[in-house]
C-alpha cells in the first residue's frame, strides 16, 4: 500500500548538491508525511502521502454544469460578468474557474463569497456520504446545494486578498482532477470540508494541540480545524507507538524496518512446537497502545 501512496521527485534531484529540493515546505502539511521517507541519496526525494489525504482521480463528467453552478451560487453574492478591462483591484477582486475568468466581486464581500462556497462544499460532501437528509448547521444539505447541485466537495477556494507586495488578489477555483485534497473542519459548522494545498496557505487551520501552528500572529481567528493529529503521518508512520517520544530520525528509521517486516503463520500454534525465541501470547493482534477489552484478557506471557 505504501508503493502506490508514494511520489517521488525523480532520479535526477538525487545527483544534485543542493538540499532545497528535499525540504519539506509549509503548503505540504497534512499531505505529504514529514516522517515517512528514507535516509540516504532518496530522502526528501521519496516522500508519501498522508493517511487523510486523496487525489482527485476523476475529471467532471460533460453531464455536471461545473461552471453554471458555480456562477449561480456566486450570482447570489453579487458576482457580475464584467470585462477584464474595467476591473479595479481597490474595488474588484476577481473570480476565475480552472485558469479561466468567470466574473468578479465585490471586494467588500469577497470574504462572505468563499464562505458560501466553502458551505456548498460541506453540503455536497455531507450528501454524498450521509444522503439527502444530513444535517449541516441546522439546515438540510439538500436543500443547501439546491440550486447548484454540481459543484463538486473536492472544489478548492483560495482567496488571496488584496495586499501590497503580494500575489495577484482573486479567488481562484480548481475543479479537474490530478489534484490533492484533504479533509478538515469547519468550527463554525463542525462540518467536514475538503480543502486543497493551494487553499491551505492562505487559511486559518487550527493545530490538535490547539496551538497556532508556529505563527507569530496573536489573537489568530481559526475559521477550520483538524480532525486529529495522526492526520499529518502516512499510513506506515502512523502505526508507530508512542513516536512523538522518539527522536525523529528514529520515527524515520521506523518506518523503513515496519516495511521489511515479515508476519509468521500462527494458525497451528496451538498444536505444534513454537520456535526458541518466539513469543506465545494470546490476542496478538490486539493494538499494542490499547488494553484489550476485560471479556479478551490474555493469560499471561508464556516464552519458550
Amino acid at each position: 500500500m505504501s508503493h502506490f501512496r508514494s511520489i517521488h521527485r525523480g532520479a535526477y534531484f538525487a545527483e544534485l548538491r543542493t538540499t532545497a529540493v528535499r525540504k519539506l515546505l509549509p503548503e505540504s502539511w497534512g499531505f505529504m508525511c514529514p516522517v515517512h521517507t528514507p535516509d540516504g541519496s532518496p530522502c526528501g526525494l521519496l516522500n508519501h502521502l498522508t493517511t487523510s489525504c486523496s487525489v482527485v482521480a476523476e475529471e467532471p463528467s460533460p453531464d455536471e454544469d461545473v461552471e453554471g453552478s458555480i456562477v449561480r451560487a456566486l450570482q447570489m453574492i453579487g458576482l457580475v460578468n464584467k470585462s477584464m478591462r474595467d476591473v479595479r483591484p481597490a474595488e474588484d477582486t476577481v473570480v476565475m474557474l480552472d485558469a479561466k475568468y468567470i466574473g468578479c466581486v465585490r471586494t467588500a464581500t469577497a470574504g462572505a463569497a468563499v464562505s458560501h462556497l466553502r458551505a456548498i462544499k460541506a453540503a455536497k460532501y455531507a450528501v454524498e456520504f450521509g444522503g439527502d437528509d444530513a444535517d449541516v448547521c441546522g439546515q438540510r444539505a439538500a436543500d443547501v446545494i439546491a440550486h447548484c447541485p454540481d459543484v463538486p466537495y473536492t472544489l478548492e477556494v483560495a482567496h488571496f486578498p488584496l495586499k501590497k507586495g503580494a500575489v495577484y488578489a482573486g479567488i481562484y477555483m480548481f475543479s479537474q482532477g490530478a489534484r490533492m485534497v484533504r479533509p478538515v473542519r469547519q468550527r463554525l459548522t463542525k462540518a467536514i470540508e475538503y480543502i486543497g494545498s493551494l487553499e491551505q496557505s492562505v487559511m486559518s487551520i487550527r493545530c490538535p494541540d490547539g496551538g497556532t501552528g508556529g505563527s507569530t500572529t496573536t489573537g489568530v481567528g481559526f475559521s477550520h480545524e483538524e480532525l486529529g493529529a495522526q492526520q499529518m503521518l502516512s499510513l506506515v508512520a502512523s502505526l508507530t507507538p508512542y513516536s512523538d517520544f522518539n527522536q525523529s530520525p528514529r520515527n524515520m528509521y521506523q518506518c523503513q524496518m515496519a516495511k521489511q517486516t515479515m508476519g509468521t503463520a500462527a494458525q497451528v500454534s496451538g498444536v505444534v512446537v513454537v520456535e526458541r525465541g518466539v513469543v506465545e501470547r494470546a490476542g496478538l493482534h490486539s493494538p499494542i497502545c490499547l488494553p484489550p477489552p476485560p471479556s479478551l484478557t490474555p493469560p499471561p506471557t508464556t516464552l519458550f
